[in-house]
């Protein structure tokens, strides 16, 4: 019975030898912190995990497998960024990120009629708006 318990307690901390974590800050172009940016991580083998920046503008991915790891930052009125970290058993990354504004376009189209002139003749129209 000891030699099982310890097969379950030496093969728990194996398994959490292998856990990873991201975590870091996101900052405005003003270095001002910026909340609830959507971070979200997609590792090589597919799974995706999403947090959200706190108040101090901090995300956090405390366990996450050893592997290579795409972030993507996310918020209104910024432009998304993105950033890949490759994580070694047992390493912590931090990965800080500046988010740009995002680019504001805008089109304005004007259109106008000009008034038909007859080259063809030579009569001169004249109107008038005075009292009889």
């Amino acid at each position: 019975m000891q030699r099982l318990a310890l097969i379950a307690v030496f093969g728990a901390g194996v398994g959490l030898a292998q856990q990873t974590g991201i975590g870091g800050r996101v900052t405005d172009p003003t270095k001002a912190v910026v909340e609830t940016v959507i971070v979200t991580a997609t590792g090589d083998d597919g799974t995706k995990v999403k947090t959200v920046t706190n108040e101090q503008g901090i995300y956090q991915f405390p366990t996450l497998r050893a592997e290579k790891y795409v972030l993507r930052f996310e918020a209104p009125g910024f432009a998304p960024a993105e950033r890949t970290v490759s994580l070694l058993v047992g390493q912590s990354a931090t990965v800080d990120i500046l988010l740009q504004l995002a680019t504001a376009s805008a089109s304005i189209a004007v259109e106008s009629t000009a008034a038909a002139v007859d080259t063809t003749s030579s009569t001169l129209a004249v109107t008038s708006a005075q009292p009889r």
